[in-house]
């Protein structure tokens, strides 16, 4: 290291009870009465002449740095721009502000759309979206438990009482977010839909994510929803009226291919529990696990006592497992 000068200073005078200005006065005295000293120039002698060197050193780096980055940010800007206009010659530079307001527009244009999907899609949407969520219930808890009773006046006395029983306790709230998943999953596919196009503009992407990652977390249903639902959904079960045929012929169909479908998603399952029949033993040279020969056998025990008995009392999966 090379110095940059050398400086002649009194620290004090030995004395630890003396104050800084006392120090101060004396250092100045001393220097105006040494003879030593007299050569040497006045700006290179006292501790006040020392720090402003010394200040002016740390300065003059301070400015070196800060021009230093100075030029780094230019050059990084020039890179920035040339390559803005290599990639979207047709486009005007964008600051953050105008970026933020694009990018918020362009959200509030999906939310427009929203509100133009029809009353039919939103139908739609909801039954399908209700009944995946509300099948197991139904099935589980409503429609088998009221079908071991072998009577159909029995059937429709355990229907009616267990769907009022959850149309007070738990079908409002899941409406309501059922309700919510499916505008969830709208906004998003008009999204998604945005972002397949052609003229798609990729650096909105994260923006809009964190955006509707943020409202999703944020929203809250309005709290006497749940309350204005209940209210609709009893009275729509004391309503026995059937408007017409065709509603009826509609109803009847979608519980018959629902009753369809919960048999092939229980054969499958119980296939996978006992395994392979004997045919498909004999026929595909395929074996039954050590488990499965197990269950296979306990359910030959329980169909035998279901056939045999002619009330039996209904057992939820669970309990049969």
């Amino acid at each position: 290291m090379k110095a940059l000068g050398y400086f002649a200073v009194v620290t004090g005078k030995g004395n630890t009870n003396d104050t800084i200005q006392q120090i101060r006065d004396y250092e100045e005295a001393f220097f105006k009465s040494s003879k030593l000293f007299k050569t040497m120039a006045s700006s290179a002698v006292t501790t006040k002449n020392l720090s402003f060197a010394v200040s002016e050193c740390f300065w003059k780096m301070v400015r070196e740095t800060v021009e230093q980055q100075a030029d780094t940010f230019k050059a990084t800007r020039f890179n920035l721009e040339t390559e803005w206009k290599n990639n979207f010659p047709r486009l005007r530079e964008l600051d953050r502000d105008e970026l933020f307001e694009k990018a918020r527009g362009e959200i509030l244009d999906e939310v427009i759309n929203l509100s133009q999907v029809g009353a039919k899609e939103w139908e739609s949407s909801l039954n399908e979206k209700l009944w995946e969520n509300m099948k197991s219930h139904v099935f589980e808890n409503i429609f088998l438990p009221a079908a071991m009773s072998g009577s159909s006046s029995i059937f429709n006395t355990a229907v009616d009482i267990r769907l009022k029983q959850w149309a007070e306790d738990q079908l409002p709230a899941k409406s309501v977010q059922v309700g919510w998943e499916v505008l969830k999953d709208k906004f998003e596919g008009f999204l998604a839909k945005a972002k397949a196009s052609k003229n798609h503009d990729s650096i909105f992407d994260h923006f809009k994510e964190n955006v509707v990652e943020e409202a999703v977390r944020r929203h809250q249903w309005e709290v006497k929803a749940p309350e204005v639902l209940r209210v609709i959904q009893l009275n729509t079960l004391e309503d026995r009226n059937v408007h017409d045929k065709y509603q009826w012929d509609a109803a009847v169909k979608f519980l018959e291919e629902c009753v369809k479908e919960r048999l092939r998603v229980t054969e499958t399952l119980l296939r996978d529990l006992i395994g392979p029949g004997a045919y498909e033993r004999w026929a595909h040279w395929t074996y039954a696990a050590a488990d499965q020969s197990i269950k296979s056998k306990i359910k030959t025990e329980y169909g035998d006592i279901f056939f045999r008995t002619t009330a039996l009392p209904y057992r939820s999966r669970s309990k049969l497992l």
